[in-house]
């Protein structure tokens, strides 16, 4: 079985608003982006992309919504 990542055990522990970094660089790909998308689908985040300033690095976040697991 897999090793649960660092964004899916924040999403359990967060309170709606808070947001996380998941990913920084040009491009979210692999299986990061594949998980946040999930997350995204089942209502849990909103994913944000932020542009850093005098580069060309995109910051990767991940802003918790209302919705909980269902059980």
């Amino acid at each position: 079985m897999k090793k649960p990542s660092e964004l899916t055990l924040w999403v359990d522990s967060a309170d709606a608003g808070e947001s996380m970094v998941y990913h920084v660089g040009t491009h979210a790909y692999g299986d990061i982006c594949r998980e946040a998308m999930d997350l995204h689908d089942a209502g849990l985040i909103a994913p944000v992309r932020r542009r850093q300033p005098g580069t060309n690095n995109f910051e990767y976040i991940a802003q918790r919504t209302k919705m909980r697991r269902k059980p």
